[in-house]
Parts: structure tokens; sequence; C-alpha cells
């Protein structure tokens, strides 16, 4: 018994190198570093999440979520971004759209609009809130979304659009032609 032992150690510890060398080149990816969001003046930025989207095909970009607090009543807004080449979603309509879920529905509303120029369509839900999508890039997706009547969403947004392409920011999340006119 005791040589049996001594021999599977030293296969247990190879395995367990092995494991480790395939994991510690993911920690610390310098995308998932790089994707930070400002700091917007009246509100608390709380602690995100940041998943990196790794596939067999190599890295498809990252996921990011967090909640700003506003400092004077703690209303909220969860904001999720998605950026990287395997997250491109081109699920905004074209043009002007306004219209309800119909008869059957639960009186959601949606619009689109834009947001510092970009393509962004919002929802209107009167039992959860809303939310606000904007697509500033091709492999870009920022959701913003509150229960909170009084919270400007698309000032949020803007906010964050503009604080995004800040010097501070580093290059994860750089955005093109942050402007107030459309493209």
């Amino acid at each position: 018994m005791s040589v049996k032992r001594s021999i599977a150690r030293p296969g247990v510890m190879v395995l367990m190198a092995a494991i480790l060398l395939a994991v510690l080149p993911n920690i610390g990816d310098p995308l998932e570093k790089n994707l930070t969001l400002p700091d917007i003046q009246g509100w608390n930025k709380g602690e995100g999440t940041t998943t990196v989207l790794d596939s067999p095909s190599g890295n498809q970009g990252v996921w990011l979520e967090l909640i700003y607090s506003r400092k004077t009543d703690r209303h909220s807004v969860l904001v999720v971004v998605m950026q990287g080449p395997g997250t491109a979603w081109s699920g905004l309509p074209k043009g002007d759209v306004s219209d309800d879920d119909g008869p059957i529905g639960s009186g959601v509303t949606y619009r689109t609009t834009t947001v510092l120029g970009f393509p962004a369509a919002l929802e209107i839900h009167p039992l959860t809130g809303r939310t606000l999508v904007v697509a500033p890039a091709e492999d870009a997706t920022f959701t913003f979304e509150t229960a909170f009547n009084d919270v400007d969403l698309e000032g949020f947004a803007k906010e964050i659009l503009k604080g995004v392409n800040g010097e501070s920011q580093g290059p994860g999340l750089v955005i093109p032609n942050a402007t107030d006119e459309v493209p």
C-alpha cells in the first residue's frame, strides 16, 4: 500500500500543476481589467461583476454588470455592458418605432430613440420599470434598467457613455463618435 500511495501522490501533483497552468493564463485578462465604467456625480458606483466570454475559438468579449445608486434616495440603475466580437447584436429596429404589446399584453410600450447619436430603444413596463438599450458600436451593447420613474434613464446613459470615452478609461471600452447629434 505504501508503494501505491507514493506513486499516486506525484500523479495528483502533476494533475494539479496541469490544471493550474490551464487556469492561470485566464486570470487577470487585460480586457477584463480595462472594462470599467465611470464615476457619475451624485451616484454611488457599486461593485461590478465581470465575466470574460471565452469559447473554444478564443475570447469573445466581456460581460459587465453593476448597479449605480443615487446618493440622495438610493434609487438605482442596473448597467449591463456586453462588448467583444462574440457579443455583436443587431436587434435594434431601424427607423422610428413606437408601439405597445397589444390588447393581451401587460401595458408595455416601446420606442426607438438615439442617445448621443447612437441607436437606442426604450421599453417602459408599468410594473417592472424601464429599460434602455444603446448600441454605441458594432461590438458593444449597453443596457440601463431602473424601476424608479424619477430616474432620467436617457440622461444617465449619456453620462455613462461620455465617461466611457474619457482618457482614464483604458482601451477596453472605447466607443466611436459620442456626440449629441445623430450620425
